[in-house]
Formats: structure tokens, sequence, C-alpha cells
């Protein structure tokens, strides 16, 4: 039981560390100005070299893995591994963004398996 609460207060405050590093990247360019937003529905559908859609992806899945850890942290991981499928020439991104970001997507779903154990014994 003990090990599931340290497990579980890890998980938040890594997430939440990562989840901060992105907004202080992406946050300027996604809340940026007003002629910013209309080119927004774009940005979400181009993936290649825009990290919007990527980011994006990320927090609804940071949102829902508070609630829901295993399809929050689903959604994680297939908008990291999207986003390097879509742009695999793209080293430096992967290793600052999205292996932190898989890294997250793992604790969650460590975390939900140790609840179930739990839930189950």
């Amino acid at each position: 039981m003990k090990k599931k609460i340290v497990l579980g207060i890890i998980t938040k405050i890594y997430g939440g560390l990562i989840t901060i590093f992105m907004l202080s990247a992406f946050g300027p360019k996604l809340f940026g100005t007003v002629d910013h937003l209309s080119l927004m529905p774009g940005d979400l559908m181009n993936w290649y070299d825009n990290p919007t859609g990527f980011f994006v992806t990320y927090l609804i899945g940071y949102i829902i893995v508070w609630f829901r850890p295993l399809l929050g942290a689903c959604i994680i991981a297939f908008g990291a591994l999207l986003f390097f499928i879509i742009n695999p020439t793209n080293i430096m991104f992967f290793l600052i963004f999205i292996l932190p970001v898989l890294c997250v997507a793992l604790l969650y779903l460590i975390y939900w398996n140790s609840t179930k154990k739990i839930v189950e014994d």
C-alpha cells in the first residue's frame, strides 16, 4: 500500500514538472497573439515540424490521466509515438520532448497497474 502511494506521488510530481516544462516551451506559441489563433486549425493538423498537435494531444492526455490513468497514458503515448513516426529525423526533439513524455505515460501505466493489482487482492 505504501509503495502505491509513493509511486503515485512520484508519478504526479514528474508528470507535473514535464507539463510545466511543456507549457513553458509551447504555451507562448499556443496562447500567442490573436493573429496566431487563425492559424491554429492548420497547426493542429500539420504534425511535421510543427509540435502544436503533439502538445495539444499531450495536454488532453494529461488532463484525462488524472481521472482515467490507463486512457490518459495511452493518449499521451500515442501522441508521442505518432509525432516521432511522422518526423523521425528530428532526434533532438525526440530527446528533449518525446522521451520525457513517454516516461510520463509509462509511469502512469505502472501506477494504473499497481492500483489495479491492489483492487484485485
